[in-house]
């Protein structure tokens, strides 16, 4: 039931602005807006589902903690 209420508003948010971005002819903005509209139809439905979602903070402590590691260990 979760989906289909995320997927409702969705279509209503869709229904409200994509009018407007096919009459001005601006195609870049329109698949931004396409693109960004997907990527959080899906990370809001897979977190509503319980999805174990990773977070961005860990991959940069991922990539950075050795570096940190390492100057702190040359002072």
């Amino acid at each position: 039931m979760l989906v289909v209420g995320i997927l409702l508003i969705v279509a209503v948010i869709a229904w409200i602005d994509l009018p407007r971005l096919w009459r001005k002819k601006q195609k870049k903005d329109l698949s931004v807006y396409l693109i960004l509209l997907l990527i959080g139809t899906g990370l809001s439905i897979a977190e509503g589902l319980n999805w174990d979602i990773p977070n961005p903070m860990d991959w940069l402590i991922y990539v950075y903690r050795p570096v940190g590691e390492w100057i702190f260990h040359q002072l």
